[in-house]
């Protein structure tokens, strides 16, 4: 929700405002970067003051996440399914009790591996529990930004293009459309 709403926000957003704002009849009629992103600054503002509350209040009792991992949840899930056909097989004859008996073979076998998995998830659980300092410094470590020099060329071309884009606004004199100002900006990244 919040990716369309940021998406919608800017006349780059989204395909269908850069389709918008490029159109040569609606720039003549006034309609560029800057009047674009002013038009649509009310809406937005709206649109997260109510969404924001609304989407609190829908999830306000849901568990937005699981405690164990998703194979340990879909494992439980498949032994009550088995479970569950194994026990509606009512044994009158020979067949439907040895195909019971596979089913709850099936289900002491799902259960085992269960068990196992648990364990191994408990011991990892326990694990990260105790370093869990250290694995975030090691993380820090490994991951840093290590071209600190691409950093500031990425930052400083991030910021000249979207000065451009409200240049392109307020100066008529620049024929850059709001594509071509974007593919200016990557190529001098290069």
């Amino acid at each position: 929700i919040f990716t369309n709403i940021g998406g919608a926000a800017t006349a780059i957003g989204d395909p269908p405002n850069v389709i918008i704002v490029s159109n040569q009849e609606l720039r003549k009629m006034g309609l560029d970067f800057t009047s674009f992103t002013a038009h649509m600054f009310v809406g937005i503002c709206l649109v997260l003051a109510f969404s924001f509350p609304l989407l609190r209040l829908l999830y306000r009792n849901k568990k937005l996440f699981n405690k164990e991992p998703s194979d340990i949840v879909e494992l439980k899930h498949e032994i009550s399914v088995w479970r569950l056909t194994a026990q509606r097989i009512s044994p009158t004859s020979r067949e439907e009790t040895a195909v019971r008996n596979l089913l709850l073979g099936k289900v002491r076998g799902l259960q085992r591996l269960l068990d196992c998995r648990l364990k191994t998830f408990h011991r990892q659980i326990l694990q990260e529990d105790k370093n869990w300092k250290t694995n975030i410094q090691e993380l820090q470590k490994k991951h840093r930004i290590s071209d600190k020099v691409l950093l500031a060329k990425c930052l400083l071309v991030l910021g000249f293009v979207v000065f451009m884009f409200f240049l392109n606004s307020f100066f008529p004199g620049v024929h850059l459309d709001l594509g071509w100002i974007a593919i200016l900006g990557a190529i001098w990244l290069l």
